[in-house]
C-alpha cells in the first residue's frame, strides 16, 4: 500500500463528512507525515519534524518503550516515535484521523502502531504505559464533556503511565482563557 490510499480516502471525505469531522480537513491531513513517500501529502500543520526532534531531544532513546498518544490525530507525531522504536498506541476521537493513521502505519510497514478510535469518558486500557503525549487535547475534552469530565480523564491517563506530557493548548487555539474559564461555571 502507498500514499495512494491516504490520497483516496482525503479526496474522497465530502463536504458532509468534512462538517461531521470538525470542518476543517478540506482534503488536507492535519499533521503533515514527514517520511519519504508520504512527505508530498498535503497537511494543515507542517511541523512534525520539528515537534518529533524536540520530543526526542528531551526523551532521548525511546527504543522498546510504551509510548501512548492521546490525540493522535492522523499520527504523524505517532508514527514518528514508532520510527524512532517506540511501541506506540494512538488514541483519537475522529474516527477519519485514526483511518487516515492506520492507513499511514500500513503504507510506512509499522507493526509496532496500534490506532483506536477513544471517547473521554472511555478509561485507558492496556495497562501501563513508560510514556503518554496529551498535547492541546484537555481544552477540546473540556468543551466537549465538562471541566470534571475531563480531569477524571486526566487522572485515569496519569495512573496508567510513568511518563506524562501535558500541554493544554490553549495558548495556540484562539480560545481566550477568560471565556474557556466562564463556560465551566
Amino acid at each position: 500500500m502507498s500514499s495512494s490510499a491516504i490520497e483516496f480516502k482525503l479526496a474522497s471525505l465530502s463536504a458532509t463528512d468534512n462538517l461531521q469531522y470538525g470542518g476543517s480537513f478540506n482534503h488536507k491531513l492535519y499533521q503533515n507525515y514527514p517520511f519519504p513517500g508520504l512527505d508530498h501529502l498535503p497537511a494543515l500543520r507542517n511541523n512534525t519534524q520539528q515537534r518529533l526532534d524536540f520530543l526526542l531531544g528531551h526523551l532521548g532513546d525511546v527504543k522498546g518503550k510504551r509510548l501512548l498518544d492521546i490525540g493522535c490525530a492522523n499520527g504523524a507525531l505517532t508514527l514518528g516515535l514508532a520510527r524512532a522504536g517506540a511501541e506506540v498506541t494512538g488514541l483519537d476521537a475522529n474516527g477519519f484521523e485514526i483511518q487516515l493513521a492506520q492507513l499511514a502505519a500500513v503504507a510506512l510497514k509499522m507493526p509496532n502502531t496500534r490506532f483506536y478510535l477513544w471517547n473521554v469518558v472511555d478509561s485507558v486500557q492496556g495497562g501501563r504505559y513508560d510514556i503518554t503525549l496529551f498535547l492541546s487535547v484537555w481544552k477540546w475534552m473540556v468543551r466537549s464533556h465538562g471541566f470534571e469530565a475531563a480531569n477524571e480523564a486526566l487522572r485515569n491517563i496519569a495512573d496508567h503511565t510513568k511518563l506524562l506530557i501535558f500541554e493544554s493548548g490553549i495558548a495556540d487555539s484562539g480560545i481566550d482563557l477568560i471565556d474557556f474559564k466562564k463556560s465551566q461555571v
